[in-house]
């Protein structure tokens, strides 16, 4: 018997799947209690959902057992863990870039993009033609050569801080 999702889940009412034995019933069960019964289909696979089960960010433990049509039983599945995180990363850094020189060179550090979330965050941008950023550390670079009296150089890029979970938030940022 097997089951999804696992690792890190942004929706509090998750959809479950796995697979059984073909057209047995399987008892789904979260941190021990019952939350629900399907059937396997004819190719042995189930799904599971209920928007009504409306769960708090943490962690989560989900088994299964299997009944044939007999009634013969499974013994309980191994425990799927994951993590319930609906929370958005919460951009820490200026929505202002520190002023810089014009005419020193292309691909010049202007920014660093910071944010508060209890996952790993990774980082990106929305104009890549003008910016660069490091999904990691969130070092934007400017990838022009600064000049300030060109309007047709961008003014303002657009950051976002993607957690584990699939939570994400934006920050406009302008260019001083």
């Amino acid at each position: 018997v097997s089951s999804t999702p696992s690792g890190f889940i942004n929706d509090p009412s998750p959809d479950f799947k796995g697979s059984a034995e073909i057209n047995s019933k399987v008892d789904l069960f979260l941190d021990g209690e019952l939350i629900g019964t399907v059937s396997a289909d004819s190719s042995g696979q189930w799904s599971y959902t209920d928007k009504s089960l409306k769960l708090r960010d943490g962690v989560y433990q989900l088994t299964v057992r299997a009944a044939d049509q007999v009634g013969n039983q499974s013994v309980e599945s191994e425990p799927l863990s994951f993590t319930l995180d609906t929370r958005l990363p919460r951009i820490t850094s200026a929505d202002v870039a520190p002023a810089f020189d014009e005419n020193i060179g292309d691909n010049q550090l202007i920014y660093t993009v910071t944010s508060d979330d209890e996952l790993p965050v990774t980082y990106s941008i929305d104009d890549t033609d003008s910016f660069s950023v490091d999904p990691l550390s969130g070092d934007v670079r400017f990838r022009l050569n600064p000049d300030h009296e060109d309007p047709a150089q961008p003014r303002s890029f657009v950051v976002t801080a993607h957690d584990q979970a699939g939570n994400s938030a934006e920050q406009d940022v302008r260019l001083d």
